[in-house]
């Protein structure tokens, strides 16, 4: 599955450092993740949350949200 929705060919995974750049995310903050899917740029923005910050990440499909 990670495959699938972490390729090159797909925009927002091409794009995944630039998009959580613009969010501004800083250390401590709160931000969500909606419509996760495999859950790379959750990934990404925890990154930038750091371990006093937190990212929920959550997807329509339950399945996804146990990857």
């Amino acid at each position: 599955m990670a495959a699938e929705f972490e390729s090159a060919t797909r925009p927002v995974f091409r794009y995944r450092v630039a998009i959580a750049v613009l969010m501004q995310l800083k250390p401590g903050m709160t931000a969500a993740d909606i419509g996760a899917g495999s859950g790379f740029l959750a990934r990404l923005m925890a990154g930038h949350v750091g371990s006093t910050g937190r990212v929920i990440a959550t997807d329509r499909i339950e399945s996804m949200d146990e990857s």
